[in-house]
């Protein structure tokens, strides 16, 4: 599994990028009213990993800057949920400790009700507030949410792009003969992104060749 962002297969050097940026304040943030990181794509591409390694690194990068003294995870159900975004906006006014942050982590924020969405934008404009949040469909997030945020793409890479680590996973699943590409990427490909079931086949693959 990734420990860090740097481990995570993303679909272009593009998104590896600006991923990298962000993190190592490269590219400052939060600034220039973007407060927030949408990380968009199918189910099973790595997004709430992802999600979870950039709460640890952005500080790590930064010499222990900014703390993210209080981190909440937000799960969203559906619905107008008016009493989740009251319940953040109480929360986001508690911190006012200079270079500290509020966190919230908002898994399927597209799941928030149209409502809800629109106040996102009320919640996000409050200072010493950052937002990490997840979507499996981007169209359905509102336009004010996404202008306040850096969008990171995490739709399916193409499988050429996972060949590295597929060879270093089976490293350690104890394979020491070589796999051929040919033999890699149709198995790769086959899981259309999916990484559960990219490491599923490929400890498969190594029970195989431990026969």
């Amino acid at each position: 599994m990734p420990k860090t962002y740097q481990d995570i297969v993303y679909p272009s050097a593009a998104a590896a990028a600006l991923v990298h940026n962000l993190v190592t304040n490269r590219m400052p943030f939060p600034a220039n009213g973007k407060n927030g990181l949408l990380i968009y794509g199918p189910s099973g591409t790595g997004k709430s990993t992802l999600a979870q390694l950039l709460v640890q690194d952005i500080p790590a990068a930064r010499g222990g800057r900014p703390v993210f003294a209080v981190t909440h995870p937000i799960i969203t159900t559906g619905g107008n949920n008016a009493s989740l975004l009251q319940s953040m906006r109480k929360k986001a006014e508690t911190l006012f400790v200079m270079e500290d942050l509020n966190l919230f982590i908002l898994h399927e924020v597209d799941l928030l009700g149209n409502a809800a969405m629109r106040s996102m934008k009320s919640v996000m404009d409050m200072p010493c507030t950052m937002f990490v949040m997840t979507t499996n469909d981007i169209s359905a997030v509102e336009n004010g949410v996404k202008s306040r945020s850096h969008l990171i793409d995490m739709t399916a890479p193409p499988a050429a792009q996972w060949l590295n680590q597929a060879r270093q996973h089976l490293a350690t699943l104890g394979v020491t003969k070589p796999v051929a590409d040919q033999e890699l990427l149709p198995l790769i490909a086959g899981c259309h992104g999916d990484v559960r079931e990219i490491l599923t086949q490929l400890q498969m693959l190594a029970l195989d060749l431990a026969a």
